[in-house]
């Protein structure tokens, strides 16, 4: 399923339409999709939504018009007042604080987040090195290939301080460490990924509740990519950070969000190679 791509499901729709059925019926069997490829990129198992603008294209109404947003199914980007606001939120539980900002301060997936261990923090740089693709095991990275992604100071606190209050109470209780972030992942039985899952989803949604902001994990990570953009980081290096394949996936998913004055360096071009009389 994971294969599929744009087109193909445009043409499905499309075949579903001139089958007969009611544009209803197939605006609901777009949610499905659509709700389904967005589970996969909250998971980090695909960096776009294939669904994502195909209901108008298509001339679709889907889902309930009470609950439709006038901005769609698209992700947005949080201010930066409303993520401080939401990661105040997460604070009474440290580890969703800690995992809060690792999506918003480092770009992490989801699942990059539940497979991190203690062992990936490089002082002031973090390794993605593993990521919970399923409900049950741990795999490389989307992307087969580690990164590297700068920590930022107080991103380095909030793990540090996590790390010596875990070191605290397993001296207390007199056993050994977890290696990972979230000790849950000792356990090797099949449903402990899927309940941090889970955990995350609704930990941030209501946190975003509380802060008077609709949030997911995924929105944390696109706010990362987004407020990096609008701050003129360049997007390779954005892309470098996020773990896409190649920066056309970057600019794809936000472009928008680059900065489009471009007359300063038009004119440190000219002025450099102005001939001289």
């Amino acid at each position: 399923m994971l294969n599929v791509d744009r087109q193909a499901i445009r043409e499905l729709l499309a075949a579903k339409l001139r089958a007969g059925y009611k544009r209803s019926t197939v605006g609901r069997l777009l949610v499905t999709l659509s709700g389904l490829y967005a589970h996969a990129v909250d998971r980090g198992l695909l960096d776009a939504n294939p669904c994502k603008g195909l209901g108008k294209a298509l001339g679709l109404r889907s889902g309930n018009p009470r609950q439709r947003s006038k901005g769609g199914s698209k992700v947005k980007a949080l201010e930066s007042e409303r993520l401080s606001a939401l990661l105040r939120e997460t604070q009474a539980d440290s580890d969703l604080y800690a995992a809060a900002c690792l999506m918003a301060w480092a770009g992490l997936r989801q699942g990059e987040v539940i497979g991190f261990k203690w062992e990936d923090c490089l002082g002031t740089r973090l390794r993605v090195a593993r990521t919970a693709v399923r409900r049950y095991e741990t795999n490389e990275p989307k992307g087969k290939s580690e990164r590297l992604i700068p920590c930022s100071p107080e991103l380095a606190d909030v793990l540090r301080e996590l790390k010596a209050r875990r070191g605290a109470e397993a001296l207390k209780q007199g056993r050994p460490v977890s290696a990972w972030l979230f000790p849950e992942m000792d356990d090797p039985r099949p449903s402990v990924i899927g309940r941090l899952q889970g955990r995350l989803d609704r930990g941030i949604r209501e946190a975003g509740a509380r802060a008077g902001v609709q949030a997911s994990c995924h929105q944390l990570r696109h706010t990362f990519a987004t407020q990096l953009l609008l701050a003129g980081e360049s997007v390779a290096k954005v892309q470098q950070w996020l773990g896409h394949e190649s920066v056309s996936t970057t600019v794809d998913t936000y472009g928008s969000w680059l900065p489009h004055d471009d007359s300063g360096g038009l004119a440190a071009l000219s002025k450099a190679t102005a001939p001289k009389n």
